[in-house]
């Protein structure tokens, strides 16, 4: 059996775009990182994981020699969501088979890429799984597969997901990674994954394949975003969940002390931090838990740097796109969660007022945080983003006049998204 000390080890990040995940340069998701940990906690040198980005070896065909000579070959990527990119370009079906065909050792692909692979990055179209012409194909975990590939000599694993005190070792052991990357270390966001799942069905979503939302716990995040900062890491955001207002309840409700947690530990760590920004923000909840979700959004703003976003995925204005897509989110509804996110997120670290409640009246003065940049604190600290998507079952030509009219209530509100 081959022991896992003498094996060579390469990584090709290939890009991710999930409904709650997110890896396009400037951006690094989760599977590298966790990745390369699971190898070397599987007893692989750190020095014998080599990592590069699709681009690097588009740029630099000499690099291609590191997927050739390792002893395993990883690729990570895949696109369930695809949209345009500024800072790099996606893996293309063809570009992945060939890197299949370059690995003379063992080769396994993972990711959002098991859910299936189209003919090109483009949404609106089918897919089915393939596996490229990969030895193996992880339809669970790719990391538990890395980690089990590896002791088991290369043979083969059983596919499963990778338990919490894995996940606490892996996000830890694999940060070394991100100094491979090339925005390293002034311009790389790390994704963060605080859950993964969601309780709720959306037609065109690919997370309610995790499960119902599973939990890390606040010093699991803090402790891996206290191993990359040890690397050179100042930029994070918090994109890998579904609802950043669920985390560390029961999947629905919110709870603000455990968000107090979260952002108050990161914050504890990494003092000299640059951004700390988050993705997704369910408006149900808002609407469902009105004082719980202002008191979170409250702390989230004391914590995070200026011009973070919470992304609403309202997805559509147009009641029968709602009914025929199980869309949880009517346009009133989202239209009420941006007055609460304007309210309670939308103000600028260099304003001097107080914080006050729902019925305006002062409570407290207002915690603003550490300063990152004075040009950042004329940002406000959190607002609201709107999810439209386009090509979804029902849609018609009055979809458009649905979603122009909710965007004029917003305006002629004056609110800001």
């Amino acid at each position: 059996m081959e022991d896992p000390a003498d094996l060579e080890v390469t990584i090709v990040d290939g890009y991710v775009d999930e409904p709650a995940h997110f890896g396009v340069p400037p951006y690094i998701s989760t599977y590298p990182r966790f990745a390369a940990g699971a190898a070397v906690d599987a007893g692989v040198p750190p020095g014998q994981v080599t990592y590069h980005t699709i681009d690097e070896l588009r740029e630099n065909h000499d690099r291609k020699r590191d997927v050739a000579d390792a002893d395993l070959f990883v690729y990570v990527g895949g696109m369930t969501v695809p949209g345009s990119y500024v800072g790099g370009t996606p893996a293309e079906p063809d570009e992945v088979r060939e890197l299949a065909w370059t690995a003379e050792g063992t080769s396994v692909m993972g990711g959002p890429v098991r859910f299936g692979v189209g003919e090109a990055n483009e949404g609106a179209t089918e897919t089915e799984r393939q596996n490229l012409d990969y030895d193996f194909l992880a339809l669970a975990d790719v990391e538990a597969a890395v980690y089990d590939l590896l002791h088991g000599g290369l043979e083969g694993f059983e596919d499963r997901y990778r338990d919490n005190d894995e996940l606490d070792r892996w996000a830890a052991k694999g940060a070394f990674v991100v100094e491979g990357h090339p925005d390293h270390p002034d311009y790389l966001i790390c994704e963060l994954e605080t859950s993964r799942g969601c309780p709720y069905r959306c037609s065109f979503c690919t997370e309610p394949m995790y499960g119902d939302p599973t939990f890390r716990t606040p010093d699991s995040v803090v402790g891996e975003v206290d191993a990359l900062a040890d690397h050179g890491v100042r930029h994070f955001r918090l994109g890998r969940q579904a609802d950043i207002l669920a985390y560390g309840g029961d999947g629905e409700a919110p709870n603000p002390g455990a968000l107090r947690e979260l952002y108050g530990g990161i914050r504890e760590v990494v003092p000299d931090l640059g951004t700390l920004h988050l993705d997704n923000m369910n408006p149900v909840t808002i609407t469902e838990y009105p004082e719980l979700s202002r008191e979170a959004i409250r702390i989230i703003a004391e914590h995070n740097t200026p011009g973070d976003t919470a992304a609403f995925g309202l997805e559509s204005a147009d009641p029968l796109v709602q009914e025929k897509n199980n869309l949880l989110v009517t346009a009133e509804e989202c239209l009420e969660a941006v007055r609460v996110v304007n309210e309670a997120g939308g103000w600028r670290p260099d304003e001097t007022r107080e914080t006050q409640n729902a019925s305006g009246s002062v409570t407290e003065p207002r915690v603003r945080g550490p300063s990152v940049d004075p040009d950042a604190d004329r940002l406000p600290k959190l607002l609201p983003g709107i999810n439209l998507v386009h090509g979804l079952e029902g849609e018609r030509r009055e979809t458009f006049e649905f979603n122009k009219r909710f965007l004029q209530d917003v305006y002629d509100e004056g609110l800001m998204v």
